[in-house]
């Protein structure tokens, strides 16, 4: 099954990663048509209507968020001569040329006069590799794109196994609890080249706490860990993931022949997303009893200023709830100020000189 099927309805709620900053909200489309089953994905833009953004504006603010995105421009900046994300780029497979969109729905965008029209909020934009017979070759129904940042190694505290080599293991139960997705991080540390997949999860399953799973010869059937459990069935399986980063997961269609090398990720999810963010606070329950209980955070929610009632910490990191990045603290004494927030959702990364969880704040 194409990945692109499983976001038949894919609408602006489904966006996960949004640059910029502002009130309004456009959306972009690409799509590499390189025959992969991740050949399209989708992003979405905040600004403002006095900022007076362009279409090759967008491409540009994304080009500066995302390490793993690069575009060229030729002829002054009025003409699209390629596009790159991960492994996916238009010029390096085909020598063609890409056709520009824009429509005020996802499913109806007809072809537009180029990357200089003005970006219009609600407006959906998009971009296809090939210019052949291009009114049937419309970009298809996209992938949310993740950032590559949001998540890597330094983010695992608790390493499982030993040796020179280390993975991380993605677990995504496909559910959510309280507003935060059931998406997991284990970090594996081994010594041979290559192990399987079945290899890490029965690390996991030797050395993690209520930690399971089931599989048969090249399919995973169930996992089951601290109150999650994904059964899989015809309908709904497992779906197996490789990759380096959140961004760049590739399907594997045979669990069986996964093999991981040093540095390379596993994701498992449950359900139709893709491994999402994970968080890594139930694995520290475990080993960081104390510190978790010595965290409370108040008022919360808050329209003004929070505190953090513990001496033992060196650092707290907000997040978005989309999981973006929004600033540092160090000296968290004299209270943390939220007027510079939206209201909404935030996480808090804690951390203390050893350890670190991760906590809600609702602003107001």
């Amino acid at each position: 099954m194409l990945s692109h099927q499983f976001f038949a309805q894919i609408t602006g709620d489904d966006v996960k990663f949004f640059v910029g900053e502002g009130s309004q909200t456009a959306y972009l489309i690409i799509d590499f048509k390189d025959d992969t089953d991740d050949r399209s994905y989708v992003w979405g833009i905040h600004f403002e209507e006095e900022d007076e953004l362009t279409f090759a504006d967008f491409l540009t603010i994304l080009d500066e968020a995302e390490p793993n995105f690069s575009h060229v421009k030729a002829y002054g900046g009025a003409f699209l001569n390629d596009v790159i994300f991960n492994s996916h780029s238009g010029l390096e497979s085909a020598p063609d040329y890409w056709t520009t969109w824009s429509g005020n729905e996802n499913g109806s965008m007809t072809m537009n006069s180029g990357i200089s029209e003005d970006l219009e909020a609600g407006r959906w934009y998009g971009l296809s590799y090939g210019f052949s017979n291009p009114t049937s070759e419309h970009p298809v129904q996209p992938i949310p794109a993740y950032h590559s940042l949001w998540f890597d190694s330094e983010n695992i505290s608790t390493w499982f196994g030993e040796g020179e080599n280390q993975s991380i293991v993605i677990i995504d139960f496909g559910t959510e609890t309280e507003g935060e997705m059931d998406s997991f991080a284990f970090g594996i540390r081994y010594n041979e080249n290559l192990i399987t997949a079945i290899n890490a999860l029965e690390l996991l399953q030797s050395q993690v706490e209520d930690f399971a799973f089931e599989n048969n010869e090249n399919e995973l059937l169930e996992i089951s860990w601290n109150g999650n459990q994904g059964v899989g069935s015809a309908e709904n399986p497992w779906n197996s993931y490789t990759g380096t980063d959140l961004s760049n997961w590739n399907t594997a269609s045979d669990f069986s022949q996964i093999f991981l090398a040093n540095n390379q990720w596993l994701g498992l999810s449950f359900g139709e997303r893709r491994p999402f963010i994970p968080r890594e606070e139930g694995i520290q329950m475990n080993i960081n009893e104390e510190f978790e209980k010595a965290i409370s955070i108040y008022p919360n929610p808050t329209s003004d200023v929070f505190f953090v009632n513990s001496k033992e910490i060196t650092k707290i990191e907000i997040y978005d709830i989309n999981g973006r990045f929004v600033k540092s603290v160090e000296n968290s004494s004299q209270g943390i100020q939220t007027k510079d927030l939206a209201s909404g959702i935030y996480f808090l990364k804690i951390y203390s000189a050893k350890s670190f969880q991760t906590q809600k704040l609702i602003v107001r």
